[in-house]
Formats: C-alpha cells, sequence, structure tokens
C-alpha cells in the first residue's frame, strides 16, 4: 500500500482501514526503524495518561478513560518537492513539534490547564521524551505526505503548499473492570470539529474478541448513541475492530461521522481482571488563517 492509496479511500470513501503491515511499511520505507524497541518505548507514554478534570470543580470526568494531549504543527512541504526532501524538511522542523499549547500549572505533575484551549477540561500532556522516538517522527511524517496535496484527499483547499497543519496529537486508555465502563465515547456518534481525524490502536491486553471497535457513519445519522434501527440502516457505513499495534482508520471528518465501541473483558477468572484498550488519534486542522 502507498500513500496515494490511502487519498483514494479517502476521497471515493471519506474514511480508509490501513492494516498494521501496511501501517509499518509506510513508516519505515524511507528509513529503518527498529519498530519493536522503539514502539515499545513509544507506548510506555500510555502509563502516564490521567483522566480529563473538570475545571469547575476538579472532579475526573471519566475516571475509566485515561488521556495524554498536546497539539503540535505538521508542516507540508511543496508537493512538487521529493520525498526525502519532505522528510528532511519535517525533521529540522521537528524541534517544533512536541511543544503543548497549553499552560503548565503543575510542573510536578505536568497536568495542563487553558479552558480555552482545551473546552474546559485539563490534560496531561505527552513526555517530552517523545519527541525524539522515531516512531513519532515516522507517523508525523506519514501524516505530512498525506496531506500534502488535500485537494486529493477530499480536502478542498485553495491553497495547498507550506500548509502549517494544527495536530492534536491524543493518547487514551481505556479501561474495562467489574468497577469501570470501559467505555471510549460516552458522546457515542460524533465529528471532531476537524478535517482528518486518524485512529491508532497501540495495545489490546485482556479486550473481548469484537469489542472494542470502531464505526464509521453517514452525516445524515444523528449525533449519540445509536439504536438497532440506526445499525440496521444505511447510514452506517463500516464498522471496524483494529486488533493489532498500528491498525489504523483514517477518517474525512467534515464528510463523515465517527463512533467507538466498548470494550468487554475476555477473561474474569478473578475479580482483580481488567481490559485495557490503548489508542492513539490524531486530530488534524487546517491554521486558523485557511479555515
Amino acid at each position: 500500500m502507498e500513500i496515494s492509496d490511502i487519498a483514494a479511500s479517502l476521497k471515493s470513501s471519506s474514511y480508509a482501514y490501513v492494516p498494521r503491515k501496511d501501517m509499518l511499511t509506510l513508516m519505515t520505507k524511507n528509513n529503518i526503524i527498529d519498530i519493536q524497541k522503539f514502539s515499545k518505548q513509544f507506548h510506555q507514554a500510555w502509563n502516564q495518561t490521567t483522566p480529563q478534570r473538570s475545571t469547575e470543580n476538579d472532579a475526573e470526568i471519566y475516571p475509566y478513560k485515561g488521556t495524554l494531549v498536546s497539539y503540535h504543527t505538521i508542516p507540508t512541504p511543496p508537493p512538487t518537492s521529493t520525498v526525502s526532501q519532505r522528510i528532511t524538511t519535517n525533521l529540522q522542523n521537528h524541534t517544533e513539534l512536541g511543544k503543548c499549547t497549553f499552560e503548565e500549572v503543575d510542573n510536578t505533575t505536568s497536568t495542563t490547564g487553558n479552558a480555552a484551549t482545551t473546552y474546559g477540561r485539563l490534560h496531561r500532556c505527552w513526555p517530552v521524551s517523545i519527541d525524539t522516538n522515531p516512531i513519532q517522527h515516522a507517523l508525523h511524517n506519514m501524516i505530512s505526505e498525506l496531506l500534502t496535496q488535500p485537494n486529493e484527499i477530499g480536502i478542498d483547499v485553495d491553497e495547498i503548499e507550506n500548509i502549517p497543519w494544527e495536530c492534536m496529537q491524543t493518547a487514551f486508555r481505556v479501561t474495562k473492570s467489574n468497577q469501570q465502563h470501559g467505555e471510549p465515547g460516552p458522546e457515542g456518534i460524533h465529528q471532531d470539529a476537524c478535517q482528518l481525524t486518524i485512529i491508532i490502536l497501540m495495545n489490546r491486553t485482556n479486550v473481548q474478541l469484537g469489542s472494542g471497535g470502531n464505526r464509521v457513519w453517514s452525516l445524515n445519522q444523528k449525533n449519540g448513541k445509536p439504536t438497532e434501527e440506526d445499525i440496521a440502516s444505511r447510514r452506517l457505513l463500516q464498522e471496524i475492530v483494529l486488533t493489532e499495534q498500528f491498525d489504523a482508520l483514517f477518517v474525512l471528518d467534515r464528510k463523515v461521522k465517527h463512533e467507538a465501541l466498548p470494550i468487554e473483558l475476555e477473561r474474569r477468572e478473578n475479580e482483580e481482571d481488567v481490559a485495557v484498550r490503548d489508542v492513539l488519534t490524531f486530530e488534524v486542522r487546517l491554521p486558523k488563517i485557511l479555515k
């Protein structure tokens, strides 16, 4: 699979499923990366996720849903440049990546909060150590290459050269136990108010086969939790269960809606058994001057 295949699928269907083997090919085709070594290091960041908190009473909003959030700039060199030139440019600009735009309010916990930026919720930032991880660079470069010609993937933009895309990068850890819901998307069917949403599986532990999937819906579908009638309708465009690390779903957020489904325990041998699903998401937005 090539980046052009993802672009073609996005333009024709407004979503694209990319399995692990193809994601790894795209991530490593121009650089030799020890995937096992660096993905393990990258995935350790999920151990630092914490639930979002309310700015009103500092209560945990979803105790079973840990989060890390940072904002990045994804620069796109001109489409006429070579792949190697694009990668070089992106790596040169990577000093700006990894800088969280939130105001740090507690340097002992790295919890950050700015109601105007975070929509009234507090988040924990990604650790700075991730900025130098080759997996981070590979993913950002892949996104940059995909966005080099946004019109080719169904994003209508008049000015397509050197767009400094705004990218919200989030780690989610959803936990299911007898005491916790295991609900990754309490809002149900929704949109992220961005141009492109990317959902990448990082880990599934003790998660029942078939649970923890993702759905893609047409714009005709109402937001919120769907009914059985909704699920049986043509408004449901696709249901996919990401099962392997780096399985990914790409969605054009302005043209379709999406939904994350609850996880269920595979084993319930002990009261302490838990199911854990770790997901990496990117919400990519046009800079304000082009919106």
